[in-house]
């Protein structure tokens, strides 16, 4: 069984089954219509222009400038930004370790400022609800991870831990006499 074979004259096909070839057009004939307006022929016709003033329509008048009432600009809640640098500070005096307790207290403030940040946020044009939800999360990580250190959970973490001492005889070592 043979297939079909295809010519390369556009519009024709040729099949093997039937040994018969089928013409037809590549692309169906289309009516001509000339929508131009035919020019003068001669030379004569053209003179018969008139030399007409064509008055242009007045351009319209700008429309009444209403003046429009603009909404206050959006500002961010300063309890929401207090809780964000609170919430980071807590985190930082947890994990040195012998100021885990303070770590603990600054975190519980850092919660409370948050807290009252997010509820800030509720109000119109005050921004600020991501900063409220970061303190959020990271206040409670301090004092859930602060809690541990101080009731000795965490055995790498307490309070006659200092890891501020050995990750800066770390550094040292890493990065010698660079700073």
């Amino acid at each position: 069984m043979r297939l079909p074979t295809f010519t390369r004259s556009a519009g024709t096909t040729t099949t093997t089954e039937d040994e018969t070839t089928a013409t037809r057009p590549a692309v169906a004939p289309r009516a001509k219509v000339d929508d131009r307006t035919p020019y003068p022929k001669s030379s004569t016709d053209r003179t018969e222009t008139t030399t007409e003033v064509i008055e242009r329509p007045a351009t319209p008048p700008a429309p009444p400038v209403v003046p429009v009432e603009r909404a206050p600009r959006a500002r961010t809640s300063l309890l929401a930004t207090v809780g964000l640098a609170l919430s980071i500070a807590a985190a930082a005096l947890v994990l040195s370790g012998p100021l885990a307790g303070y770590g603990i207290a600054v975190a519980a403030i850092a919660l409370l400022a948050s807290l009252g940040g997010f509820v800030a946020t509720r109000r119109r044009h005050v921004a600020g609800k991501l900063d409220a939800l970061i303190g959020m999360l990271v206040s409670g990580a301090a004092l859930i991870v602060g809690i541990l250190a101080v009731t000795g959970e965490l055995p790498w973490l307490s309070l006659d831990t200092d890891t501020v001492r050995p990750a800066r005889e770390w550094l040292d070592a890493q990065f010698p006499n660079w700073f």
